[in-house]
């Protein structure tokens, strides 16, 4: 016997969180949030790092810049960054 939710949408109506948007539910339409000028300013200054990093030509430099990336990417995931603010 097949057990059906009580939820008529089923199991793909729980709440997500993609990067860069507002909470999302699959069955309503979602807007981008709107970045503040400090939030652009500050995304643009690592982009520039990366590409100074990569212009560089430093393999050391760009070992370290990609693995703080991934670093910071990963606590990020797992709410640490989150935590740290509260």
């Amino acid at each position: 016997m097949c057990h059906q939710s009580s939820d008529p949408r089923g199991s793909h109506s729980r709440t997500r969180i993609l990067r860069g948007l507002r909470q999302v539910r699959p069955d309503r339409l979602t807007v981008p949030r709107r970045r503040s000028r400090a939030s652009l300013l500050f995304r643009t200054a690592r982009r520039v790092d990366d590409l100074e990093a990569l212009a560089s030509r430093n393999p050391m430099r760009i070992e370290r810049r990609v693995k703080n990336k991934v670093v910071g990417q990963v606590l990020g995931r797992g709410g640490f960054w989150l935590w740290l603010w509260k």
